[in-house]
C-alpha cells in the first residue's frame, strides 16, 4: 500500500487512474507471457505420428505377406508409389465432386479442393476443363497434371 501511495504521489494521478495503470500493466505482462508460451510450446507431432503409424501398418502388412521377419524398405516405397498411382488414376467429375472427392487428384489437397468447390459455387459449373485454371493456385503445370484425371 505504501508503494502504491508513492507511485501515485510521484505521478500525481488519482487513485482510480493508478488502478487503471496497474490493470493495463498487468494485461501487458499477461500478453507477453502468452506470447512467450506460444513461441516455446512443444510442437504438435500428431501428423508425423499418424504418417509413421500408417507406414508401420504397411510394413506389418508387407511382413505378413512376405512371411519374412525383415522389412524391405524398397517394398514400402513401392507400396507408397502404388497408392500414389492409384490416386492419380481415378477420374473425378469437377462439376459434381465434393472437396473430399477432389483430394483424390494428385496435387490437390483439402484447401485446394475447397477453393475449387468455392469457385464452382460462385461462378457455376465448369464449362471447359481449362476453366479450372481460373482457380487460385492452379496454373498451367498443375493443370497439365490434372487434365487427364478430370471430367465435366
Amino acid at each position: 500500500m505504501r508503494l502504491k501511495y508513492k507511485i501515485q504521489h510521484y505521478l500525481t494521478i488519482t487513485d482510480r487512474e493508478l488502478n487503471y495503470l496497474f490493470f493495463i500493466t498487468g494485461l501487458l505482462f499477461f500478453g507477453m507471457l502468452l506470447k512467450y508460451v506460444q513461441q516455446h510450446r512443444v510442437p504438435d507431432y500428431s501428423v508425423q505420428y499418424a504418417m509413421l503409424d500408417s507406414l508401420t501398418a504397411v510394413a506389418d502388412n508387407k511382413i505378413g505377406r512376405l512371411e519374412s521377419p525383415s522389412l524391405n524398405v524398397d517394398s514400402v516405397a513401392l507400396e507408397k508409389e502404388t497408392v500414389l498411382q492409384e490416386k492419380s488414376a481415378s477420374v473425378v467429375n469437377i462439376n459434381a465432386a465434393s472437396s473430399d472427392d477432389l483430394t483424390a487428384l494428385t496435387g490437390i489437397g483439402p484447401a485446394m479442393g475447397q477453393r475449387i468447390v468455392d469457385y464452382r459455387n460462385q461462378y457455376g459449373r465448369f464449362k471447359t476443363k481449362d476453366e479450372l485454371m481460373n482457380v487460385r493456385g492452379i496454373g498451367p503445370k498443375t493443370f497439365d497434371k490434372l487434365k487427364a484425371n478430370i471430367s465435366l
